[in-house]
């Protein structure tokens, strides 16, 4: 007599079997699927189709189809951005200023940047006031103005800068506790796709509240409660009718 628990055993191991095969079946069409794809792009970014340029520059970035390939991916973004593609620009943008593919010159990512930001790129004005913010020499006032456009498009990441610079203030911007404060909470309570991870990430404590943790009980402590309720005001104005953006393909962290 076969015992029952035995069977059992031998169908889950079929079972679980089969799955493992179904998996690995599908990898194999997913990969294949992305090689279709980057032969696609190849073909129509060799005639000079800036999309399939941008498209091909971004399977290299990846490695998806290809093997991945920095240098390779700049040579097809800087083709695209020569047409004036506004994501190709700001990738472009994001490898000189981050140093991949090429070397880092952050005179150079500003004037890939630029173009694309002046179009309206969320992603490209982002940058734009990250590099004013953190470049040498700094520049507040402008970083401060890319990050508004890129704010208000929902970045988070220029809300954060914005928080950043208010904090302090300095070269050229007075210290603004309440807006400080306002910006800080927007970032996660904005709706943006990556606003609370953000958060975490530069405070390294689980949310509890609006922008909860060190950060912002650094920042309140400081405040009288009428600043605490103006900017309280504030957010209420701000997340009226918010826009949330396309979450880019690239991770964003906190700005170094």
């Amino acid at each position: 007599m076969i015992h029952v628990a035995a069977v059992a055993q031998v169908s889950l191991v079929l079972v679980a079997g089969l799955a493992f095969a179904e998996q690995a079946r599908d990898d194999v069409t997913g990969h294949e699927r992305e090689e279709a794809a980057a032969e696609r792009y190849r073909s129509d970014a060799e005639q000079g189709d800036a999309h399939a340029q941008n498209a091909l520059g971004l399977a290299y970035q990846t490695g998806e189809g290809v093997d991945r390939d920095y240098g390779e991916a700049v040579v097809w973004y800087r083709r695209a951005a020569e047409q004036g593609h506004a994501e190709a620009q700001w990738r472009l943008c994001e490898a000189y200023a981050g140093g991949w593919g090429v070397e880092r010159d952050r005179e150079k990512a500003k004037a890939w940047c630029l173009p694309a930001a002046e179009a309206g790129h969320i992603w490209a004005q982002e940058q734009l006031g990250r590099l004013y913010h953190r470049s040498t020499p700094r520049d507040y006032p402008r970083a401060l103005e890319w990050y508004g456009l890129a704010s208000d498009q929902g970045s988070a990441i220029a809300r954060l800068g914005i928080y950043d610079i208010y904090k302090d203030g300095g070269r050229g911007t007075r210290r603004d506790p309440v807006k400080a404060l306002a910006y800080l909470d927007y970032v996660k309570f904005g709706r943006t796709p990556d606003g609370r991870r953000i958060v975490e990430t530069s405070v390294g404590k689980p949310p509890s509240g609006p922008a909860s943790g060190f950060t912002r009980d650094m920042l309140t402590r400081k405040m009288s409660k009428k600043q605490i309720a103006e900017a309280e005001q504030l957010l209420q104005q701000w997340t009226v009718g918010e826009v949330v953006p396309d979450e880019p393909v690239i991770e964003y962290l906190y700005p170094e």
